[in-house]
């Protein structure tokens, strides 16, 4: 379950959600897995100091059970992270706990308005969603709303992790999971990067119906994906169930190639008549 509480700033909140995390999981089995991490957006603001004693506990809380990686940002963090090379990506982090509803909670904040951010951390061993539950969540305030922004978590495929200063947007990755809100655009994306069998092309698999961002609000937000080896996932908001679906049916374009397919290099002959129906011209009358 998560170590690092989130939701409003209303006493108390913020636990209640870490709780409500345990009973989610003990309710689905004991092999879920998690991915967890913590992200800022924008401009700091103050937090209000608090006495709470759930709160101070889980400042030092840890995981329970079999994790594949967590990162609470607290001291000792920057070892384990690599900032990305790439020139496009020249926005600076600033580890903070300003803008946290709990004191002391450290996070990264994104302290380049109008510049793009990319950090990336490894994680020990690949991951195969295969006999086991796979849950990916990570927590984030828009300090100053979503106007046009997007946080996204990307799990990099093995390949693309050897080397993660060279992380960038073409950086291949297995899933790509967060909220996303410009112009019309407002939901959580989740996106796969799948290897078409027939093709042997790269495609980005869309899930549909996908849950709206909720982050222009200016408060912190938890955001959570489910994928269970029966090919369901689903999508929670502040641990709220926002999306069920299938992996097989509610991705666009489809995971499995449709059985039939227009045949390219088809063609209408010259010759060909388009009335249903004509005069048989070896018809005789009795």
């Amino acid at each position: 379950p998560a170590a690092r509480p989130t939701g409003a700033p209303r006493p108390g909140s913020s636990f209640r959600t870490f709780e409500r995390m345990q009973e989610f999981l003990r309710a689905r089995g004991s092999h879920t897995l998690l991915v967890l991490a913590c992200v800022a957006l924008a401009v700091a603001e103050q937090a209000a100091p608090s006495s709470n004693p759930q709160y101070d506990a889980a400042l030092t809380a840890e995981p329970e059970g079999p994790v594949h990686f967590f990162e609470p940002f607290r001291k000792g963090w920057s070892s384990r992270w690599v900032n990305s090379s790439d020139g496009k990506y020249n926005g600076e982090w600033h580890w903070a706990a300003d803008f946290a509803e709990i004191p002391g909670d450290y996070g990264l904040q994104m302290s380049s308005p109008g510049r793009l951010h990319a950090i990336a951390a490894p994680i020990e061993r690949v991951i195969k969603v295969q006999d086991e539950n796979l849950v990916i969540q990570f927590e984030m305030k828009a300090t100053n709303g979503m106007i046009c922004d997007g946080g996204y978590v990307k799990l990099l495929q093995e390949d693309s992790g050897k080397d993660l200063a060279k992380f960038d947007n073409d950086a291949r990755y297995t899933i790509m999971f967060g909220p996303d809100r410009c112009g019309t655009t407002d939901k959580v994306h989740f996106i796969l990067q799948h290897q078409n069998p027939v093709s042997k092309k790269w495609e980005e698999k869309h899930a549909q119906g996908m849950p709206m961002a909720a982050a222009s609000d200016r408060m912190t937000h938890l955001y959570t994906l489910v994928i269970r080896k029966d090919n369901s996932f689903e999508v929670l908001v502040d641990m709220e169930s926002k999306k069920k679906g299938s992996l097989l049916q509610d991705m666009e374009p489809p995971v499995n190639p449709p059985k039939e397919i227009d045949d390219p290099k088809d063609f209408k002959p010259s010759d060909w008549v388009d009335e249903k129906m004509m005069v048989d011209p070896y018809a005789t009358k009795p």
